[in-house]
């Protein structure tokens, strides 16, 4: 009753342990952006698809099990309901971070079996040599101003993390449309959930088209990828958290 008092209904009806992953997933998402913010090198190259992958994995993994709570209950035939407990919810966000954490791994073996010399990498300093060290992560380009640069190189994994990313989120898009006639009464946060994942995967699917598009483009300032990933975290993280956390 004090909860009720004090805290929107929202966040009085939702597990509290999914409500602290899902903070925790969005600050690994902005600290995405700070860490492009630096000029690339070995060590940013490596750090960025973990904290992307690991916080997308605590943040929206959280919210589709939330979800999949929700489709749980609506779906039971019985006179009463089924109540997901908490320990179950972590239990299935544990085993979607547990398949992340192993992607990841694989993905940095594979790097780092594609560098020459690993030992020799100056991780923090971006002059590079390209020639021999570091090509596998890092590519030269340069502006039609005559602006050289270092970015991060765009790996075939890429494709295949953003593809998985997308295949997630359809998924729970796909449980949200399940539950699209749960009475609002009983399951207010339904909306403010489907909305995030909605966001999500609308804005992401937008940035990865347009980031592979810019790749080709002759003049291509870094700062534009940087403007562009920035972009994406306000556009999904802190509507999320607004929606989630501050309902009106």
């Amino acid at each position: 009753m004090l909860i009720m008092l004090f805290f929107p209904k929202t966040i009085a009806s939702s597990r509290w342990v999914v409500l602290e992953m899902i903070l925790f997933g969005a600050f690994m998402l902005y600290i995405t952006v700070i860490i492009r913010y630096y000029e690339s090198t070995p060590l940013t190259c490596f750090l960025e698809p973990w904290f992307r992958e690991v916080g997308f994995a605590f943040c929206y993994g959280a919210i589709v099990i939330k979800v999949y709570r929700i489709f749980a209950e609506f779906q039971t035939r019985k006179a009463h309901r089924v109540c997901v407990r908490d320990k179950d919810l972590l239990k299935y966000l544990g085993g979607i971070v547990l398949v992340v954490l192993g992607y990841m791994s694989a993905w940095t073996a594979l790097v780092l079996d594609g560098i020459d010399d690993v030992s020799q990498i100056n991780w923090f300093n971006g002059t590079v040599n390209l020639d021999i060290k570091g090509r596998n992560i890092l590519e030269e380009r340069s502006t039609l101003n005559g602006l050289r640069y270092i970015v991060c190189r765009q790996l075939s994994w890429d494709y295949v993390t953003e593809m998985g990313e997308l295949v997630f989120l359809l998924t729970g898009v796909y449980i949200t449309y399940c539950i699209r006639n749960a009475k609002k009464e009983i399951y207010r946060e339904k909306w403010t959930l489907a909305a995030s994942l909605y966001l999500e995967t609308i804005v992401s699917f937008t940035t990865y088209t347009i980031r592979h598009v810019l790749w080709f483009y002759p003049d291509l300032h870094p700062d534009h990828i940087f403007l562009l990933y920035m972009a994406r975290c306000q556009l999904t993280v802190t509507p999320m958290l607004i929606m989630l956390f501050f309902p009106k």
